[in-house]
């Protein structure tokens, strides 16, 4: 584009930094932030601090991921938090996934995978007392896990199935197309005896 004479706009940089974000040009990709915002003079959207977070998450470069959002011109929203925790979850940095989840607690306080992320995180690392305490404070805010939900397709209708509610398919003719289903799959794919008996309880 430069070489034709075309100025890259804000979409554009997007684009370029997801690109080097999913094949780890990581100074390169730092780079192109710095020259977007002072060649081109283009002022950077939560999307374009999305992709660097991730960009140093995947890299593991925790400290400076931390430190791009803490310079952020706008709030932070919970994707670029829950990007950053997850990352914490997979380098083991207990003290920065604290804080993300705290963060994402505050903008999302029902949701439940963010307390299970920071249990698990927690649980990995031998910390049993801090598990317990994200128990306790997952209660105390009144967040309420979401039933897992499946559905199949049966003579031209979608049938759905909550986790928490599985008499509807026992003994009616959609439980046993998935029983039958089941066998087939254990007959062709060879799949687990674990995935088939949970095809096989519905």
């Amino acid at each position: 584009m430069v070489t034709e004479g075309v100025a890259p706009d804000q979409v554009t940089f997007i684009g370029v930094f997801s690109a080097c974000s999913h094949i780890g040009l990581v100074d390169c990709c730092l780079k192109l932030f710095k020259c977007m915002t002072e060649v081109y003079a283009i002022d950077p959207l939560v999307e374009h601090y999305a992709c660097m977070v991730d960009l140093l998450s995947r890299a593991g470069r925790l400290d400076e991921a931390f430190e791009m959002v803490r310079r952020m011109k706008m709030k932070p929203n919970a994707g670029i938090w829950g990007t950053l925790l997850g990352a914490c979850r997979i380098y083991q940095n207990i003290k920065l996934g604290k804080i993300a989840a705290e963060k994402l607690l505050e903008l999302e306080p029902g949701k439940t995978s963010h307390y299970t992320l920071l249990s698990n995180m927690h649980a990995e690392a031998g910390r049993w007392d801090e598990v317990e305490k994200v128990r306790v404070s997952m209660e105390g805010s009144g967040a309420e896990k979401q039933p897992r939900c499946s559905w199949i397709e049966l003579r031209d209708q979608i049938h759905t199935f909550l986790s928490d509610d599985p008499k509807k398919s026992r003994t009616s003719e959609i439980g046993f197309t998935l029983r039958t289903l089941s066998a087939q799959m254990r007959n062709t794919c060879h799949i687990s005896g674990s995935e088939a008996l949970a095809l096989h309880s519905l």
